[in-house]
């Protein structure tokens, strides 16, 4: 307690990840007392070799824990940035804000689109794109990331990328 006492208020803020934390743990942090002491919180998601799902299962394990109110009290959202014209945009638009997330119909990240809906992506014929299909739903995921996707040794589950054609690429030094 003292130590929640002393950090709340000096500290950006408490990420927790209840499954997680129930998992590796076998508690969870005393989200209460850390509001209490003036502390901010934000819901985080970890590897799904620890964690029950995405976000959206964390949020769903937080709301059985924490009544809503008490939930969103404290809550802070960590974003790098904000939504300006004419600035990059950090965003993602659902069909339904608690819906799966093969709801999800877009993410942006510092204004390029990353994944989304192939009659959305298609409105961004510069970027690069492959098919992909997420929990049955077919989407279209930015070729850095499926690039990145397939040499990582863990894998998505309800999640598949198209493989990549091999590509020429050129290098040029100075």
């Amino acid at each position: 307690e003292d130590d929640i006492a002393d950090a709340a208020p000096r500290v950006r803020g408490l990420v927790w990840c209840p499954t997680t934390n129930q998992y590796l743990l076998g508690r969870l942090p005393p989200v209460l007392a850390w509001q209490q002491h003036g502390g901010r919180h934000s819901l985080g998601s970890d590897s799904r070799l620890t964690a029950a799902g995405d976000l959206g299962d964390e949020l769903r394990a937080a709301q059985a824990l924490l009544p809503l109110p008490a939930l969103l009290a404290g809550m802070a959202l960590f974003a790098p940035g904000a939504l300006a014209p004419g600035q990059p945009a950090d965003l993602v638009l659902a069909a339904a804000p608690d819906g799966p997330r093969s709801a999800i119909r877009l993410v942006m990240r510092a204004g390029v689109p990353r994944l989304g809906a192939p009659e959305i992506m298609s409105l961004f014929p510069q970027v690069p794109a492959v098919p992909a299909v997420l929990d049955g739903v077919a989407k279209r995921l930015h070729r850095g990331l499926a690039r990145q996707y397939h040499r990582c040794m863990l894998q998505e589950a309800g999640f598949t990328v198209a493989a990549l054609s091999s590509e020429r690429r050129w290098h040029f030094w100075r």
